[in-house]
């Protein structure tokens, strides 16, 4: 009998198999699933004869499979050129390479990663205005268009970001665009403000928790409070655009080496700050150089604790009053994965882990000199990355590579049973603007980690009857 295709995994109250071939959970007797753990461990192990039973019957009802894919294959392989031609609906333009702050986690900033570093260089308005044309030119069967700004600091080139949106307003006055923008605040004045909130912006602001964390991290060339300036910025939306208010968040990068309490409370009762939706996120290690990041005891501890905390109140055993809202993002992106993006059928012979995104169908970074690249979370740096530029068109080779990033462990990724759930895209497969083997399979462990909690979560809420259909995330009712 050739080996099932599963992973295994169990909780305080039941046995549960992952099958990999159907992309289902299902609980299972102890009996069975002490069986087939010995047997994974140990392949001579005998079956009893219940266990055989057990098999047989799951296997007739479609599971237990021992198929692997055969081939490696995005497939969106074939359709993702008609999309680069026909269906793009999103862009990002890095309006500049300057920022006012040195922020000691930014990729771009100290040195810590291969991405690249600041430097002078200002979009012009005539690229600005050939992006937003090869936007529209390449999104005949997109109804509503999205621009984002980025940089460096994207209000440090504001006339281009000004010029963008009225550009757009006069020459396309039948197309429906939005816009947004990440912005680290500090020159966020009344003018700016009122310019945003006139054209309806989504706005996200870098926020770092209270005054003595953010300025540790995020900090200004002239040692200045970069958070005195963000708050006064809030200060301003709070009491002049309360209608801007709904379409304001912030953006938190966690630092680890703080308490977990500062946070917490701050993002839950500091004035000004606890209406607004706060995005929580960690420093990232993607395209990292050997640097040490120090992580509290206290801040780990604490997070789990908040994890439990979340699951309970899931399943309505405590107020959902009582959870922090730094660990939303985590549960959320739990019940994504689980229930969203866990589509259940059959493995095939052809496919492909589930990380990469197909360039285009979300949203494109177009860098200061009109080059594209699949996000603004990619290696800037890395040819491997640059996927065509707005004059000449996409490089579909470069665009199918990244698509198609399990060719570079193959085998490994054939065999894994997290292949379907995989999040590893080419961000998490290069160091150094070399797309390697060895980073992917570094990264793996860690995959295979995080969605053996999601699974453990996801069997303890559906134990106790979990309803998603309810929002346990309220916020109205922490106001």
């Amino acid at each position: 009998m050739n080996a099932p295709f599963i992973y295994l995994f169990k909780t305080y109250r039941g046995q549960y198999i992952y099958d990999v071939n159907t992309n289902r959970i299902l609980s299972i007797p102890r009996t069975l699933w002490d069986e087939l753990n010995k047997k994974e461990k140990s392949p001579s192990f005998e079956y009893s004869e219940y266990a055989k039973k057990q098999i047989l019957e799951l296997q007739q009802q479609g599971y237990l499979s021992s198929n692997r894919w055969k081939n490696i294959r995005h497939p969106a392989s074939d359709i993702m050129p008609f999309q680069l031609d026909n269906a793009l609906c999103s862009i990002v333009l890095q309006v500049t390479q300057i920022c006012n702050l040195n922020c000691s986690y930014c990729p771009f900033a100290q040195g810590n990663y291969y991405s690249r570093k600041h430097t002078g260089k200002q979009m012009s308005k005539e690229t600005a205005a050939y992006a937003i044309d090869f936007l529209v030119q390449h999104a005949t069967n997109s109804n509503l268009l999205a621009v984002g700004f980025y940089g460096g600091e994207p209000l440090v080139n504001f006339e281009t970001v000004k010029y963008t949106v009225e550009y757009i307003s006069k020459k396309y006055p039948y197309k429906e665009f939005s816009f947004f923008m990440t912005t680290n605040a500090t020159l966020l004045d009344e003018e700016k403000i009122a310019f945003l909130n006139e054209h309806k912006f989504n706005l996200t602001i870098s926020l770092d928790g209270p005054k003595e964390v953010h300025d540790k991290n995020r900090q200004s060339f002239s040692q200045e409070s970069s958070f005195e300036k963000v708050m006064g910025a809030i200060d301003t939306i709070n009491e002049k655009y309360p209608d801007f208010r709904d379409r304001v968040s912030f953006n938190c990068v966690i630092d680890p080496a703080a308490s977990f309490d500062c946070f917490h409370s701050f993002f839950s009762s500091y004035e000004n700050v606890k209406e607004f939706y706060c995005r929580f996120s960690n420093i990232t290690r993607a395209n990292a150089k050997d640097f040490e990041l120090e992580v509290s005891n206290d801040y780990i501890s604490k997070y789990n604790f908040e994890v439990f905390k979340c699951i309970l109140a899931n399943i309505g055993k405590i107020s959902k009053k009582t959870v922090s809202p730094i660990v939303k993002e985590y549960l959320d992106e739990v019940l994504q994965v689980m229930f969203d993006k866990r589509f259940v059928g059959n493995l095939g012979e052809t496919g492909h882990p589930s990380g990469p995104c197909v360039p285009g169908e979300g949203k494109l970074f177009i860098n200061v000199d009109g080059n594209i690249y699949p996000c603004e979370k990619v290696n800037e740096m890395s040819e491997n990355m640059k996927i065509g530029n707005i004059f000449e068109g996409f490089d579909i080779k470069k665009c199918s590579t990244i698509i198609n990033i399990a060719h570079l462990t193959e085998d490994e990724c054939k065999n894994c049973w997290a292949c379907r759930l995989c999040y590893l895209c080419c961000l998490f497969c290069e160091e150094d603007a070399k797309l390697l083997p060895s980073v992917r399979l570094k990264n793996c462990k860690q995959v295979r980690e995080n969605l053996n909690n999601y699974f453990m979560i996801y069997a303890c809420l559906i134990e106790h009857n979990f309803d998603r259909n309810l929002d346990w995330f309220d916020f109205t009712e922490r106001k």
